[in-house]
């Protein structure tokens, strides 16, 4: 592979790549892409348990209910709560990727949001600390299906022109769950029973409750069908949802044609399994970058603001419960304001330019932030403490314009199908499993990891702006991608040939 070429924006090539489509250019206006996007809206709350459950139980540690009702756990009980649903999370992320090759990418969820269900009424009616432990194992390994699958089958599902924007709302619907928590968390303290953490508790499960009432409704991923060899169905669910129930529209049959063709292509191995990734240059490569962004996403600093903001708040001198609440609650909100944004315009610019922006961004503001809580520290200087706050807002934000909305989507693109949710399945299981982070007193080695990722992403990270699921997916291997595109070209060229036959034989 040739070293990945930089440009700030994203190349012109959906005009001359992507044929001639019947739905119309603003999406509420066109009666497919409406249907298309409630089903997207379904899968969107994939995300939503993670954000939530963040945000509710770092509140709850400070309700004395919740303490009391867990048996006042101590320091390291406190953190055995905590991690209970990352172990969820890492028991479930491969059975769910075996589960979405196997059966589908809609059904396990399903499956998954019901489990939650059950996790969340273990965790709220079952009074006591190891069921509330329990409880929580319960809802990671549930909530682990619906975050592994849900942006695959956003990805596989979404129109072209949108596919990019969907996952990265995927993202950004993490932060919706993050602030919906800390608000309703921060009303329920002034109920006088232990309904003040049980109210919150409960809501964890809105989205799952949602999912299971929705998704067998949400059509299935067309790339999945192909592989199971349904083309038909899947011929059928995109014209559905991409061209108003046209089969042969242009688009329609130049997405079939480049799946069909990536996955004949695919098919030169009889089947994949995770020690595949070690088989192959492009695959080790796949491999790597899986591993990379899974880790990282958590060793750029974030872990202190997301785990030691109050600890922060204190060492700059902030130390009233309002303003630290405030601030928590006004960060969650601004997290979800950026996230949307980004995910938005993140068409515009090259994937290259956004991840290289956003972390030579964030090594500038965690340098800063660095910098005057040192000064705080040492002098007790006001100003500097405003100034370490203002970092963390600044910090927050240009993280998120990568590192939270191009988590789900950029993994996606570089994966080909048989891959996809295996390699998405590594990449969480390095977020989750990881050493996520240092202690907020240990801030200068994260500078240096910064720096470390900077060179990283210039070197390794390829540009897939602009490209299609399938021809971004084959960057990575020789000729794949032309092979690729040239069978979606001939599909339209097959069709204009037979429709200019059908006019000269009506002209005779």
């Amino acid at each position: 592979m040739k070293r990945p070429s930089f440009s700030i924006f994203a190349p012109k090539v959906e005009k001359t790549v992507l044929p001639a489509n019947n739905c119309h250019q603003t999406w509420w206006k066109d009666p497919s892409l409406r249907r298309l996007n409630a089903c997207a809206a379904v899968l969107l709350l994939g995300s939503f348990v993670c954000g939530f459950d963040g945000s509710v139980l770092n509140a709850a540690f400070g309700i004395p209910a919740f303490l009391e009702d867990m048996d006042q756990p101590d320091s390291n009980k406190q953190g055995l709560l905590s991690g209970a649903i990352s172990l969820g999370y890492l028991i479930g992320f491969f059975p769910s990727s075996w589960a979405g090759d196997r059966w589908g990418r809609k059904w396990p969820q399903l499956f998954g949001s019901a489990i939650v269900i059950v996790g969340v009424m273990v965790q709220v009616f079952a009074i006591g600390g190891w069921n509330f432990f329990g409880g929580r194992i319960i809802i990671g390994f549930g909530a682990a299906f619906p975050l592994t699958l849900g942006s695959t089958h956003l990805f596989e599902l979404a129109h072209p022109r949108q596919a990019a924007e969907m996952v990265t709302l995927f993202a950004a619907v993490y932060w919706i769950g993050a602030v919906l928590a800390a608000w309703v968390t921060y009303g329920s303290t002034f109920i006088d029973s232990n309904w003040s953490w049980r109210l919150p508790s409960i809501l964890q499960c809105l989205a799952s409750v949602i999912q299971v009432a929705t998704l067998a409704f949400v059509p299935e991923s067309p790339r999945w069908l192909c592989a199971q060899g349904r083309k038909e169905e899947a011929h059928a669910i995109l014209a559905k949802c991409h061209a108003n129930g046209d089969p042969d529209d242009e688009l329609v049959l130049f997405e079939l044609a480049e799946i069909t063709t990536a996955l004949e292509l695919e098919a030169s191995t009889p089947s994949f399994g995770y020690l595949d990734f070690f088989r192959g240059k492009a695959n080790r490569y796949r491999l790597f970058m899986m591993i990379w962004i899974g880790l990282i996403v958590q060793w750029v600093g974030n872990g202190i603001i997301s785990y030691y903001l109050i600890a922060v708040l204190n060492s700059v001198g902030i130390t009233s419960t309002g303003q630290q609440q405030g601030l928590n609650g006004g960060l969650q909100i601004f997290n979800l304001v950026v996230s949307v944004i980004a995910a938005v315009f993140i068409q515009r610019f090259s994937r290259r330019f956004v991840w290289l922006f956003s972390t030579i961004g964030i090594l500038i503001c965690y340098s800063m932030f660095t910098a005057a809580s040192a000064a705080f520290e040492r002098n007790g200087d006001s100003n500097a403490g405003r100034a370490a706050v203002a970092m963390i807002f600044l910090f927050s934000g240009l993280y998120d314009l990568s590192y939270s909305v191009l988590f789900y989507s950029y993994p996606l693109e570089i994966l080909p199908y048989r891959m996809r949710t295996k390699g998405m399945a590594v990449c969480l299981f390095a977020d989750y499993g990881g050493f996520r982070n240092l202690g907020f007193a240990y801030y200068y080695p994260y500078i240096a990891i910064i720096a470390l990722n900077l060179v990283i992403v210039w070197f390794f990270f390829p540009e897939t702006a602009g490209l299609t699921l399938e021809q971004s997916a084959a960057l990575l291997d020789d000729d794949v991608k032309d092979k690729i595109d040239q069978a979606g070209k001939d599909a339209v060229k097959d069709l204009d040939a037979k429709s200019s036959k059908i006019v000269d034989a009506s002209e005779a």
